[in-house]
């Protein structure tokens, strides 16, 4: 009996271990994309929320530029891995022809969010919801269960990339360059 319990223990503690590693695995997983492009696209579900600074931000209020929707949260070490790469893509592409988007999601109150977001100097703007508002935006991309997870939507409105986890700033400049001169 004590042997079995033993045996119970380690194996417990090993599934547990297997658990762990495979969930880190699967959010560093190379980038899934939701098309090709021969595909056709999803339009990308509209949506409107508050950012921390009190602006209404509304998805298809951007039509005709590249919207990379980053979801997110503060405790996320990933997650501050991409920001400055995204701040720097922000910079780069101007806000004539690129609009980052950051959700944050899982983060405290807004006075939370804001703290971070100066403290990383973040220049886009990031939403900030009710649990139940930032729940159902999740659910409408498609319930996604790792952070940080990041859509591209063309000047169309179309998701054309969906990134899992955190990646380099290859990828994601290769495919926000893809759907910029797409837009021309």
């Amino acid at each position: 009996m004590v042997n079995s319990n033993r045996i119970m223990k380690k194996l417990g503690i090993f599934l547990l271990f297997l658990i762990i590693v495979a969930s880190f695995v699967f959010d560093f997983y190379p980038v899934d994309a939701i098309g090709t492009p021969d595909d056709d696209y999803q339009m990308a579900p509209d949506f409107t929320l508050t950012s921390i600074n009190g602006e209404e931000i509304t998805l298809s209020d951007y039509r005709g530029k590249v919207v990379v929707i980053n979801f997110w949260a503060t405790w996320c070490g990933p997650c501050r891995y991409e920001i400055p790469m995204l701040i720097e893509f922000q910079e780069l592409y101007g806000t004539d022809k690129l609009i980052v988007l950051g959700v944050a999601i899982n983060s405290g109150s807004k006075e939370e969010v804001q703290k971070f977001a100066d403290e990383f100097n973040i220049i886009y703007p990031i939403l900030h919801g009710s649990d139940e508002e930032l729940g159902k935006l999740v659910y409408m991309y498609g319930n996604f269960a790792s952070i940080p997870s990041t859509f591209i939507v063309n000047g169309k409105g179309e998701v054309t990339n969906f990134i899992k986890g955190a990646q380099s700033r290859s990828v994601f400049q290769t495919y926000i360059e893809q759907q910029l001169e797409s837009n021309l």
